[in-house]
């Protein structure tokens, strides 16, 4: 879209240019010469058109280029969002994972502290009331 635009833009102030210079010595104004072709008996009102003409053209490939502009700029702002968004998740993933293994390494640990069944004699040895 953005070539587009500037070849509109480049096309119409060729065709000035060629209006400019091909017409500076003509000096009434009623014949219109560009880049070889020559328009007789134009009035001043038809040689505005042409004007009017050529500077939509001019404002059409402004507003395409400028179009193509604003889309690229969009889109590359949204992959860099999109970038940044799967960084965040990739950080979080990794973050989570390293959880489990750290629960999964707890959790094939041999346990240490199983319960050791104590002799009857023993002070602290469990009796049930009622029971002597």
């Amino acid at each position: 879209m953005i070539f587009l635009g500037i070849v509109f833009v480049a096309l119409a102030a060729g065709v000035t240019v060629g209006v400019i210079l091909e017409n500076a010595n003509n000096a009434a104004g009623l014949t219109l010469d560009v880049y070889g072709k020559t328009l007789h008996g134009m009035s001043p009102s038809g040689i505005f058109l042409v004007g009017v003409g050529v500077a939509c053209v001019f404002l059409f490939g402004c507003a395409v280029a400028f179009s193509g502009v604003r889309r690229s700029t969009r889109v590359r702002r949204e992959l860099r969002d999109l970038r940044d968004q799967q960084d965040e998740n990739v950080q979080i993933l990794l973050a989570e994972k390293a959880q489990l293994e750290r629960e999964l390494e707890r959790a094939r640990r041999p346990r240490t502290d199983t319960l050791v069944a104590r002799p009857a004699d023993h002070p602290r040895a469990m009796t049930r009331p009622g029971l002597s």
